[in-house]
């Protein structure tokens, strides 16, 4: 126990003098101690824990069934062999309903990964025998166009050494200064794995310089699956080259500043 002394300063009424009062706060630290227990409780020395009743009548503890207590090989991960019960635990019948239970969602994994398998199967059959070849029998030539927001792309591609010229006098390295625009283009070759297969001539119009990147990587992809669409067409369908990409900038709307950004809201 702790006990403060105080000083302050305390004006009466109908006094001309101040007066000092001495006020004391007392402190009293409180210590943890354990609380006796309640009459009726535990306090009866005749009352037995159920710990004791366990051990006096030799009852075994019920455990968790989900759990697994088990050895499992670190180096199989073999996690399917079976526990046996102890003596005097388990009920029979509903360790079979939780069985019966582990069997319906097996199956049901193995049902949903059959039908993905089939799935892919499926598509991979329509991408592939769906399309025949389009090529120019006196040039060896197959032809592709793209686009990409206002700008239009005219793309023909033959078996070469792999040179690209645009606008039939530029090559790509003069026409793209952005190396980010160049590798849009050459993407189409790089997952099908063509670079330096074949010669590109290429007319591109409109739009600036990466919406012109964008249409010629379509036009590519195009005239690749036209050349042969067994080879090509699988893997530009699945990286989603040979999709157009409809996006475009939204026209400006009366009353507002842009497309969407409306003008500050007044109340008066």
């Amino acid at each position: 126990m702790l006990i403060i002394t105080i000083l302050r300063e305390q004006q009466f009424v109908n006094c001309h003098h101040s007066v000092l009062v001495a006020t004391e706060i007392i402190i009293v630290k409180k210590h943890k101690r354990i609380a006796p227990a309640r009459p009726g409780r535990n306090n009866n020395k005749n009352t037995v824990t159920l710990k004791e009743q366990r051990n006096r009548f030799q009852i075994p503890q019920r455990e968790n069934p989900r759990l697994r207590i088990h050895a499992v090989s670190t180096q199989h991960n073999d996690y399917s062999d079976e526990v046996a019960p102890r003596p005097g635990y388990g009920n029979k019948d509903k360790d079979d309903d939780e069985e019966n239970v582990d069997d319906t969602f097996a199956k049901l994994i193995q049902e949903e990964e059959r039908l993905e398998i089939e799935k892919k199967e499926k598509w991979d059959a329509q991408a592939r025998t769906t399309h025949h070849t389009v090529i120019d029998p006196e040039t060896e030539r197959s032809y592709g166009r793209g686009a990409r927001k206002t700008a239009r792309a005219r793309v023909w591609i033959e078996p070469g050494t792999g040179e690209i010229s645009i606008n039939k006098t530029l090559s790509l390295i003069d026409y793209f200064e952005r190396e980010s625009d160049r590798e849009i283009l050459l993407q189409p070759f790089v997952v099908t794995r063509t670079c330096g297969k074949y010669d590109v001539h290429c007319n591109v119009q409109g739009g600036g310089k990466t919406g012109q990147a964008n249409a010629l990587r379509l036009g590519i992809a195009r005239a690749l699956n036209h050349y042969n669409p067994d080879l090509y067409r699988s893997t530009l369908k699945y990286k989603g080259f040979l999709t157009r990409d409809a996006r475009k900038v939204e026209r400006k709307k009366i009353g507002l500043h842009k497309a969407r950004k409306a003008p500050q809201w007044v109340r008066r």
